[in-house]
Parts: structure tokens; sequence; C-alpha cells
């Protein structure tokens, strides 16, 4: 037997977001309601391991700005190592279950946005580096935000759009 992982969950939230007819903005909405809040819990229980992955991400995004599919992926691994660097198991699953969901409606990023995604990626890990949760949490709220303007400017239709059901096999 295995035990439910995050996949699990976003099946299960997928069936009663659709079930609830719930727009795909909703995902995104609480997605970025929630990664300021692990940002912040980041910055007090981060672990020296944790820092040294988000630097090593930072890098990462840094020399391969221009990789518009790497950037996507790895930014989504820095959300995820700042989720396990909060200790916060709850919100963590919840918010890698809501990315699941999210996984394939990305819309085209272009080298001016990446650039800014990469210049909060490094303010965000020295906030969390220097235990400053205020500012990690704002400078992770407003990255979210201007990622949300963003995706209501280049893919409102994919946004109104319903949630639809997840397998959790695939």
């Amino acid at each position: 037997m295995s035990v439910p992982n995050a996949q699990h969950l976003a099946s299960v939230l997928s069936l009663q977001l659709q079930f609830a007819d719930a727009p795909f903005l909703s995902v995104i909405q609480a997605r970025a309601s929630i990664y300021p809040v692990l940002a912040a819990h980041a910055a007090v229980h981060a672990m020296p391991e944790d820092i040294e992955m988000l630097q090593q991400s930072v890098e990462r995004l840094q020399e391969y700005v221009d990789d518009t599919d790497f950037m996507i992926d790895e930014l989504r691994r820095f959300h995820e190592i700042i989720a396990v660097a909060s200790r916060d198991t709850v919100l963590g699953l919840l918010v890698n279950a809501l990315h699941r969901m999210s996984e394939g409606s990305v819309y085209g990023v272009d080298a001016k946005q990446r650039r800014a995604a990469v210049r909060s990626c490094k303010k965000i890990a020295r906030a969390i580096e220097s235990g400053d949760p205020e500012t990690a949490r704002k400078v992770s709220q407003k990255h979210l935000g201007d990622a949300i303007r963003e995706y209501m400017k280049r893919a409102p239709d994919t946004l109104k759009k319903p949630v639809a059901w997840m397998d959790s096999d695939h």
C-alpha cells in the first residue's frame, strides 16, 4: 500500500472544485495566497540545507533565464523547496497539490518576466537566509501578484475555464 501524496490530494481537490464549477483562477489565487505564508515560515524555520538548495535553485534560474521550459520547472522546484523549508506540512502539501493542478496551463513567459522572476527569487532566498519573514512574505506576495496580473493579460480564457478532475494515476 502506498502513502497518499500531493498527487492524490490534487485528484480529490480537483474533483471537488469541478463539482463546484470553480474557475482555474481560483487555483492560481489560492497558490498566491499560500506561497507568501510559506516563504515567511521558511524565513523562521529553514535549515542550512534548505538555504543551500534555494541558493542552488537561484543559480540555476540565473544560468537558464533564456530557457522558458527550464525556468518553469525550476520555479516550481524553488517554491517546493520553500514549502519544505517552511516546515508547514499542511500548507506545503496543499500548495503542492494546487501546483500539480496547474501543470500544463502555463502561458508564454517573455524574457523580461523571466528576469523579473529571477530577481524576485533572489530576494526571497536572501530574506529566508537572513531570517526576515516579513520581507520574504512581501516579496513573494508581489512576485505572485505580478504573475497573476500577467496571466490575466496573456491567458484570460484559461483562467475562466472550470477546474477539471485530475485522476491521481496521471
